[in-house]
């Protein structure tokens, strides 16, 4: 028989409502969306773009540590500078 592990409560969304995003990081997302296709060709830019638009729809809601803001730091530092 297993043994039954206590699953800790989730916090209220009352008590700790989910901060927003502003328009900034919206743009900042979405541009590194756009970007990592740009970057890897094919199945693994699909992949990591379809990651951060769900992360950027619901992920930012939840701890994912650091790793979402750290591929779109890289993805936006391997692009062309805009002019």
């Amino acid at each position: 028989m297993l043994p039954t592990i206590p699953q800790p409560a989730a916090p209220s969304a009352a008590t700790n409502p989910p901060a927003r995003l502003d328009h900034t990081d919206t743009a900042t997302i979405r541009r590194a969306m756009h970007g990592v296709t740009q970057l890897y060709p094919g199945a693994a830019g699909k992949i990591l773009s379809q990651f951060l638009l769900d992360w950027h729809e619901f992920g930012y809601r939840i701890n994912h540590g650091a790793l979402p803001a750290q591929l779109v730091a890289e993805v936006l530092a391997r692009l062309p500078r805009q002019p």
